[in-house]
């Protein structure tokens, strides 16, 4: 139950007591039910349960064959006759049984009571719209209750046509369900109309999912007081252990983290609370797993209470993830009062797998253990409770799809009829409600056509009418025994495989991939090579793995497992690959000291993160014995996955349609395709993308005022000026423009994508200025106008320098980075979004930016004095003593003050989530850690939120634009006009030498270390100094990469 103060508001209905003295509109409910069919025919006929002797025969109009019958409330078996021969109804999926013979079913319910219908529905934001129908006699009441989720919703009755206009805004992201229900002047109820919905950023398909398997007594031990007391005479690993729902709900946060979306519970049921024989006929265990009911509606008090289940639901819906109910439909334990009161409702079949009662053949009616009885799916009453139940759990506890136990044990009208009714029920908003079935089946070592019946078993239950997915075992045993836990075979089997569990399932069916689950041994203890005892259930059991091999196995298989398709299972503990053998030994208690989870998490954030990744088809590239690529192509994008267990190089150049890439990880390089993998065990390649052209024209003009005689040349973008000096080419002036066009004009429309920047940085004058080199920026203060220099130092201007010898067009590699990138960048920020948005991006004590970046650096840093960063010899804000290890943002610049700081950071954060830096890895290490946008995800979160709720520009702009006029790159005579040298360098020793135009001479020498990854710098700004002018009022930050 929710928590009491939350209650009455969550529970806002809207009661409207129906008047209908000025309106004569009516919309009586049809007592008739309509029966039709589709298909060639001479003479079609409806036989029916109602009247079984009497035949109906169908008339044909405008190619469709129908009839209207008047029927009483209930269930009806019935059939066509279609040319003398009897088939189902191919257009329902529901069947039941009749005197031994399938038919197809119908639910006639009771006219006389009114009937809700849904007529229109959107979601749109965080609003909820729809229009609902009331049908029957003359309507007393409607009501629409939000019982699931908080906020409030607003109702309109419409008289004219006895509709229900329901609306809820300003909803924060979760999952709701709204309640209607009506009822007429005689007090007759309608049948609750539910809609359940999903306010989310990005909709959720059932591809994205990555579940999560929890059996709910060996999880986390939450509550001790609900702990059983030790049954004698249990097994090693056959009692209770303790785990309970509050356990679940304790780690959710961890969960999330780890990138899981979706839980699998075991079964809730109350379970009998003494010992059973297991399957080998001599160890006692318990029903600790659930899969033995004893009650058909209770939850098992030593997992928890319904309060309890429904706070671990709401509170997984809060955090975007979805519940699934595990479902036992073949068996109940013997204690179960549906079967000591209704015997008739199972099977009186012979144990599974004693003599002649094969699992297969017998497979409807035999019994799993004696204590286990086998429901008849054929007897309608059972099989309607059955349903009923699965209902209630779902309703109840506000589910979000289910996990039917034992698929092809049971009848297949058991699968349809389930099927058929959770639509009704759970699926009138269009939310999906996603049916996972279990058919165990194997593989047979040879071609597809030898494993025929293995795919067409799992397939006949998958489909229109019927499961959305299963949880795909040919694939777990084609590759996780051949491949993934062994060197059986090779990545080449590994890659035809995957490839066919893409071509031989239903279509639209979502599959369950997986390497472990509650019913095989650990993943890592099959994969290590040292290990004993690993199909062994109660003794001589495996022990900690210690051997890289396993470890190697299991990074490779978790990679596969999160890359490939479907929605990929994950069972709790494999993440911290924790080791067990045999059933129950593989069901040890969660522990999370085997690994942490942090190879696991890299894969499962990048599924979430690269959308072709969840919804891609699988593309076969290159295959060999030991290593192996794959692409998964979306309508607009592709990504690329490199598997490696020791090829470690493969060549993808011939795949030219690839295009250039980058690793999203962040230690492999795509190298125009010809990758080498290091030992690493995967990677993962994704598009290099560049911000589209904004359709601008840059005109090089003549700058006029009192900037003329330093800065002859000008460009203006949105308001704001770029200033060369003489010496400067027309066509670096151009690029530095147009990468500030590409950072304002991110989406290529023409207008800035946020007006009060730009308009922010006009007001605060901001410009750019750029000569040659770093000593012709020295000269410039003997020739720009002391009054402008006033007006600088009292804040009437914002200015930030750029090098033309450190713009370098498309460079972001670590010697040849393209400066503009920053510089840029840092007057955008710096000014534009700083009083923009102070809150966020104020560079001071307390915005959003400057708490993510404190806990970016390991704590808050900040000068106490200005004159400590005023050289090299200051404290300035680096921690006295020394950056934490937990840090990963760690600046040494000692005259980089607090909001400098801030400044570097924002740079750094934004340009590695554009995949700016993820070439730079380790020319950067040293100063900012992570270089690919999904480590700043897992690293920074702070920063990576920041930014995906910001206007920020999201792709690095090229410096095009789609109208650009280049001038003749021309200089301009000037007197002091200097012609350097640029770029002379020496290949052998990383050497930079800028040469006074003057003299000839070579006025400073930059070395560049590699070890270290960051530039030396012979001067840091002297600027500041030159003028003494604060940081504030004059931009000129001072950090450079070459």
């Amino acid at each position: 139950m929710r928590k009491a103060v939350v209650l009455a508001f969550l529970l806002l209905s809207v009661l409207l007591p129906i008047s209908n003295a000025d309106s004569d509109f009516q919309r009586p409910r049809s007592t008739s039910t309509e029966f039709s069919y589709s298909g060639d025919a001479e003479d079609v006929v409806l036989r029916g349960e109602w009247n079984w002797i009497e035949e109906t025969p169908l008339s044909l109009n405008n190619g469709v064959w129908g009839v209207s019958l008047e029927l009483q409330e209930g269930m009806y078996c019935y059939k066509f006759v279609v040319d003398d021969v009897w088939i189902l109804d191919p257009l329902n999926s529901e069947t039941t049984w009749c005197d031994g013979f399938e038919n197809s079913l119908i639910r006639i319910d009771d006219k006389t009571k009114p009937k809700l219908s849904v007529e229109s529905l959107s979601i749109d934001n965080n609003s909820f719209s729809a229009s609902i129908l009331y049908s029957g006699s003359t309507p007393d009441q409607v009501i629409a209750t939000l019982d699931k989720g908080s906020g409030g919703i607003s109702s309109t009755w419409n008289l004219a046509d006895w509709s229900l206009d329901i609306s809820a805004n300003n909803l924060q992201d979760g999952k709701y369900r709204i309640r209607v229900s009506a009822s007429d002047g005689e007090q007759n109820q309608a049948e609750d109309l539910l809609l359940p919905f999903w306010i989310e950023e990005q909709k959720f398909q059932w591809d994205d999912a990555v579940i999560y398997m929890i059996m709910t007594d060996r999880y986390i031990n939450a509550n001790t007081s609900n702990d059983p007391a030790p049954l004698s005479g249990a097994a090693n690993g056959g009692d209770w252990l303790g785990g309970d729902i509050e356990g679940i709900t304790s780690n959710l946060d961890n969960l999330q983290e780890l990138g899981i979306n979706t839980l699998w519970l075991s079964p809730l049921n109350q379970g009998p609370s003494h010992l059973e024989i297991a399957g080998d006929g001599e160890h006692q265990v318990a029903g600790y797993h659930g899969y033995w009911p004893v009650q058909p509606r209770t939850i098992d008090s030593r997992l928890g209470d319904e309060a309890q289940l429904n706070t671990l639901v709401d509170a997984a819906h809060s955090r975007g993830i979805r519940v699934m109910a595990d479902m036992v439909l073949n068996h109940v334990h013997e204690d179960h009062p549906y079967y000591t009161d209704n015997p008739q409702w199972f099977n009186q079949g012979c144990l599974c797998g004693s003599s002649d009662c094969d699992w297969t053949e017998r497979r409807l009616d035999c019994l799993f253990m004696p204590y286990m009885p086998d429901i008849d799916w054929r007897n309608r009453n059972a099989s309607e409770q059955f349903i009923s139940d699965a209902i209630w759990w779902a309703e109840q506890f506000n589910f979000d799809g289910m996990r039917l136990d034992a698929v092809k044990h049971v009848d297949d009208n058991a699968i349809n009829n389930i099927a058929a009714r959770i639509s009704e029920k759970f699926e009138a908003s269009g939310l999906r409600f996603y049916l996972k079935g279990e058919t165990a089946m194997g593989w047979v070592d040879g071609s597809v056509a030898d494993n025929r019946e293995q795919y067409d078993t799992i397939n006949r239950y998958m489909g229109e009418g019927g499961l959305d997915g299963q949880a795909d075992f040919v694939l777990y045993h084609a590759v996780v025994d051949n491949v993934l836990t062994s060197a059986n075979k090779g990545l080449i089997h590994l890659d035809y495989w995957t490839k066919q569990s893409q071509e031989e399932f239903t279509e639209g069916s979502i599959m369950v991939p997986y390497i472990g689950s509650h019913d095989v041994p650990r993943f890592i203890s099959r994969a290590d090579p040292d290990a004993n005892g690993v199909w062994n259930q109660w003794q001589d059991l495996p022990t900690n793995t210690t051997n890289n091999t396993a470890f190697q196995r299991w990074e490779m298989a978790m990679a596969w497992l999160l890359t490939i398709p479907g929605a990929p299972l994950i069972y709790a503990g494999d993440e911290h690959a924790m080791v067990g053998g045999a059933d129950p030994d593989n069901r040890r208690m969660f522990d999370e000291s085997a690994r942490d989870s942090d190879w696991v998490q890299y894969f499962a954030k990048a599924r979430a993160e690269l959308e072709p990744l969840r919804r891609g088809e699988y593309v076969q590239l290159t295959a060999e014995e030991d290593i192996m690529a794959f692409a998964r192509q979306s309508e607009e994008e592709h990504v690329v996955v490199v598997l490696n267990r020791g090829g470690n190089s493969i060549n993808l150049s011939a795949h030219q349609w690839l295009g250039n890439m980058s690793n999203y990880l962040g230690e492999i390089e795509w190298n125009g395709g010809v990758i080498e993998m290091d030992g690493v065990s995967a990677a993962i390649f994704v598009q290099t993308k560049q911000a589209p052209c904004p359709p601008l024209t840059l005109q090089v003009e003549n700058t006029t005022g009192e900037l003329a005689d330093a800065l002859p040349k000008e460009i203006d973008v949105f308001g704001i000026k770029l200033l060369a000096t003489s010496g400067v080419m027309d066509d670096t002036l151009l690029h530095a423009a147009g990468i500030m066009a590409g950072y304002l004009d991110n989406d290529g429309d023409g207008k800035p994508d946020d007006q009060s920047v730009v308009d922010a940085m006009v007001a605060a004058n901001a410009m750019m200025f750029i000569p040659r080199n770093e000593n012709e920026m020295e000269q410039l203060f003997d020739i720009i106008p002391e009054s402008f220099l006033i007006k600088v130092d009292s804040g009437e201007y914002q200015v930030q320098d750029l090098f033309e010898d450190e713009i370098r067009p498309g460079g972001k590699s670590g010697m040849g980075f393209d400066a503009s990138l920053e510089e840029v960048l840092h007057l955008i920020t710096h000014v534009g979004y700083v009083n923009a948005y102070p809150a966020v991006f104020s560079e001071m004590t307390g915005s959003e930016l400057t708490n993510a970046m404190d806990l970016a650096r390991g704590g808050h840093f900040e000068e106490d004095d200005a004159s400590s960063c005023e050289d090299d010899e200051g404290q300035c804000a680096i921690p006295v003593q020394g950056y934490p290890q937990t840090a990963w943002y760690h600046y040494e610049d000692p005259t980089c003050d607090y909001a400098c700081m801030a400044t570097e950071y924002l740079y750094w954060g934004l340009t590695t989530y554009m995949g700016v830096q993820s070439e730079r890895c380790e020319w950067i290490s040293e100063e900012w850690e992570a270089c690919t946008r999904y480590q700043l995800s897992v690293m920074d979160e702070g920063m990576f939120s920041l930014i995906e709720q910001s206007t920020l520009p999201r792709i690095a702009p090229d410096g095009e634009v789609c109208d650009s006029i280049v001038g003749d790159n021309h200089t301009l005579p000037e007197e002091n006009n200097t012609t350097s040298e640029e770029n002379n360098t020496n290949p052998e020793d990383n050497t930079t030498v800028p040469v006074d135009n003057n003299t000839g001479n070579g006025t400073s020498v930059e070395v560049e270390s590699k070890s270290s990854g960051l530039m030396a710098e012979s001067a840091k700004w002297v600027l500041l100094g030159l003028i003494g002018i604060v940081v504030g009022a004059l931009v000129f930050t001072s950090r450079r990469r070459e």
